[in-house]
């Protein structure tokens, strides 16, 4: 196990990477450009993530089981169902799609290209390590889910 895996709260790494964007933006305002249809982007971006994220917190209430990123061996059920039969980490994905809202917010090239940091970071040090824990947990039932359902989408 590496020494930053399922060190850094998954919101943490988001508003981090949030912040980064915004200071990139400030310091090279030249890379700045008008979107259009801004605010339809950024407004539908924000609200399916809204929606991946309420999915995914109402199918682990629903299962009774804990929300917690960091204790992935804590888990006492595997959540295949609602927004899990789309996507086996709908939670990281809201993020990403609220990412990418703020990126259109920002309307900066360098934004932009900064949103690959925190799908790369969540794959590394977040998913895999998790993916490990619950193929420890529940074998065989695990490994079928991940080959029918994608890891984002």
């Amino acid at each position: 196990m590496n020494i930053f895996e399922l060190k850094a709260p998954p919101l943490a790494v988001f508003f981090i990477t949030c912040v980064l964007m915004w200071v990139v933006t400030k310091i090279s305002e030249i890379a700045s450009f008008h979107l259009p249809y801004q605010l339809t982007i950024i407004l539908i971006l924000f609200i399916l993530g809204l929606l991946f994220g309420v999915g995914a917190l109402v199918a682990f209430f629903n299962k009774k089981t804990t929300i917690d990123p960091l204790t992935p061996t804590k888990a006492s059920k595997l959540v295949v169902s609602g927004i899990y039969q789309f996507s086996r980490n709908p939670m990281y994905l809201a993020l990403l799609l609220e990412t990418i809202a703020w990126a259109a917010y920002l309307s900066n090239v360098f934004g932009f290209i900064l949103i690959i940091l925190f799908p790369i970071y969540m794959n590394k040090y977040q998913i895999i390590p998790e993916e490990r824990a619950l193929t420890d947990i529940f074998g065989d039932d695990y490994r079928q889910y991940q080959v029918k359902v994608r890891r984002w989408v």
